[in-house]
């Protein structure tokens, strides 16, 4: 074999290694486990949960940039925190209302834009 494919062989060689070591790497820390484009939501078993608090319009992570002005309905429970509601009925879609939530929590998608740390699906709904 001549010198130049000798090189030849070798740069390639290394060049094969290198890309199995990254494969491996990306692998091994898991960036194959969620397709491309889709959002990865860290999942808990719901639990029930029961909370009071008031029903606000939910603040939003970024207050950096631009944002719309719409009111994503959620509630402010007396511990301070933020939950976003789901099957929230029509007649409850009013800001500043105290009110009890009975349903069950559930863990927010990574890309989540609001402030929360959890969404409550509705089981039950009360005026306080």
């Amino acid at each position: 074999m001549n010198k130049n494919a000798h090189k030849k062989l070798v740069g390639l060689t290394v060049a094969v290694a290198l890309l199995a070591g990254i494969a491996a790497i990306l692998y091994i820390s898991g960036a194959f486990k969620t397709p491309f484009g889709q959002t990865e939501v860290t999942t808990t078993p719901k639990e029930a949960i029961v909370l009071e608090g008031m029903l606000v319009c939910l603040p939003h992570k970024d207050t950096s940039g631009p944002h719309t002005e719409e009111c994503a309905f959620g509630l402010k429970a007396k511990n301070g925190k933020f939950y976003g509601l789901r099957a929230l009925p029509q007649t409850f879609m009013q800001t500043q209302k105290e009110v009890r939530v009975t349903g069950m929590l559930s863990a927010v998608a990574q890309n989540e834009k609001y402030a929360i740390v959890g969404n409550i699906e509705i089981r039950q709904i009360e005026k306080k």
